[in-house]
């Protein structure tokens, strides 16, 4: 739905002109938001569509975005090559990081997207916002019986609401009943038939409500497992210089496939040669793995822990080598290989 994703940034970009914000929410506007999330992305085209919207000429810092979902499809990769032929200069300012919805750390200064969020995801995404007091914009989508709690199905039958109405209210006052300030409006059905939006600007400063203790929704329950593990990565989304470097390591498919391989930690504990306590360094162990390895992709570091001097005063060190892409055997494989390589490399060790 590329057209709805043109006609949320077209309601969006003029609301994120740089004038300070107000010490008033106002949904209609999200002024000082320089940074967006695109949550959920697909192919990430709200974000680009936001970025090249984005001249200038407001004279606000340039906008970034970071764009969010559980797999980059091909295609995503297709569009931000086409895009940054034409856009340079915007290389720096997009990044798609391939992890989870749940995994994602909201922050009031960057503002939470989601076009056509089906079912559930909508409500994660609503729970979201209200956990890192973040300015909202979400196109629902899907909705359906089967995401209502029990509480939801009994007042179905008693009114005279459709479903996408008891939905939508209820996520409108989950909003409303952590202090936001909300608005619905509707895209133009000439775009698409799925056309609710909903605006939420969080509580101002100094309102006296805490992030992360307001009113949530019931709906979904997201799955937390192996939230900031090396495939389900913490997605840190504040503007923030730390966060947007985070970020930048996370993003891009060289990065989401080296996740996804699997890794195997192996430690080596060598006598350093005398008179030459720092004359080891763990780039040289790895050089040894790719000599005595080859096609074995390993990162070597030093383990915990400083030098230890013994009584009879020699120094020894623990080395630790991370072996990624390979069988657990042919791991071990390379790192039998390392440690008999050693004597030679480093006498006296």
């Amino acid at each position: 739905c590329s057209s709805c994703m043109l006609a949320l940034a077209l309601r969006l970009h003029p609301r994120m002109q740089y004038p300070k914000p107000s010490p008033t929410p106002n949904p209609k506007a999200f002024p000082g938001a320089r940074r967006v999330a695109d949550l959920a992305c697909g192919h990430g085209l709200l974000s680009w569509a936001l970025l090249l919207l984005d001249d200038g000429g407001d004279g606000g810092a340039p906008r970034t975005a970071v764009a969010v979902d559980k797999r980059m499809p091909p295609s995503a990769e297709a569009i931000a090559d086409v895009v940054l032929r034409m856009r340079p200069e915007l290389q720096a300012r997009w990044h798609f990081v391939e992890s989870g919805l749940e995994a994602v750390d909201p922050a009031p200064s960057t503002l939470l997207c989601g076009v056509h969020a089906c079912g559930g995801l909508s409500d994660a995404m609503v729970n979201l916002a209200i956990r890192g007091t973040a300015p909202l914009a979400l196109a629902p989508c899907c909705h359906t019986h089967k995401i209502l709690s029990d509480a939801q199905r009994a007042r179905l039958d008693l009114t005279n609401a459709t479903l996408a109405d008891l939905i939508d209210d209820d996520r409108e006052a989950a909003l409303r009943a952590a202090g936001y300030c909300v608005k619905r409006e509707l895209i133009p059905e000439a775009f698409t038939l799925k056309n609710r939006l909903i605006l939420a600007a969080p509580p101002a400063v100094g309102l006296g409500l805490e992030p992360g203790k307001k009113a949530r929704l019931a709906m979904l329950q997201p799955d937390h497992d192996e939230i900031g593990g090396a495939r389900n990565p913490r997605v840190p989304v504040s503007d923030d210089a730390g966060a947007r470097e985070t970020v930048a390591l996370l993003a891009g498919r060289a990065a989401a496939d080296l996740r996804k391989q699997p890794t195997w930690s192996m430690d080596v504990s060598l006598w350093l040669p005398d008179g030459a306590a720092q004359c080891v360094e763990p780039a040289a162990l790895g050089d040894i793995v790719a000599a005595v390895a080859p096609g074995v992709a390993c990162a070597a570091g030093y383990a915990d822990g400083a030098e230890f001097l013994h009584p009879n005063g020699r120094r020894a060190r623990t080395f630790r080598l991370v072996y990624t892409g390979v069988s657990r055997e042919r791991a071990k494989e390379a790192h039998a290989a390392l440690s008999a390589a050693i004597p030679g490399a480093f006498p006296g060790s």
